[in-house]
């Protein structure tokens, strides 16, 4: 036993001594945050055409989207993109996220299931292509 951890200890350091000076802590650090950004924006959806109200309760409106495709996913957080321009009609995004990368690939696959329904009074037909 004591061998093999000198083995690997020299080729640990045989590792670090030949490792580039590029390799830094703030180069080390700003990988590590890509990644961590990376990994938090792959549980995040954005919908479009979900009509929007001054008293909306956007998590019950994304709620019922999902229930539309029959996906139930904890949704951890609901948020209109963007600024209200006074002459638009159009509704802003929404992006919501879930707890996980998973339920994200799963609520996309389930999507299509919207373009086979006929619209509902939970889901505005603008939302239908475009989730």
């Amino acid at each position: 036993v004591t061998s093999t951890v000198k083995t690997e200890m020299k080729s640990f350091s045989t590792i670090v001594k030949n490792c580039p000076a590029t390799l830094t802590k703030k180069t080390i650090e700003a990988a590590v945050k890509s990644a961590c950004d990376k990994d938090d924006r792959s549980k995040n959806i954005i919908i479009y055409g979900i009509e929007e109200s001054s008293d909306e309760v956007l998590r019950d409106k994304v709620e019922n989207v999902l229930q539309e495709i029959n996906e139930k996913p904890v949704v951890r957080d609901c948020v209109r993109v963007g600024i209200t321009r006074s002459g638009d009609q159009r509704p802003r995004p929404v992006k919501f996220s879930l707890s996980n990368s998973e339920h994200v690939a799963q609520v996309l696959r389930s999507a299509n299931r919207l373009h086979k329904k006929e619209k509902s009074t939970d889901c505005d037909s603008a939302l239908i292509p475009l989730l």
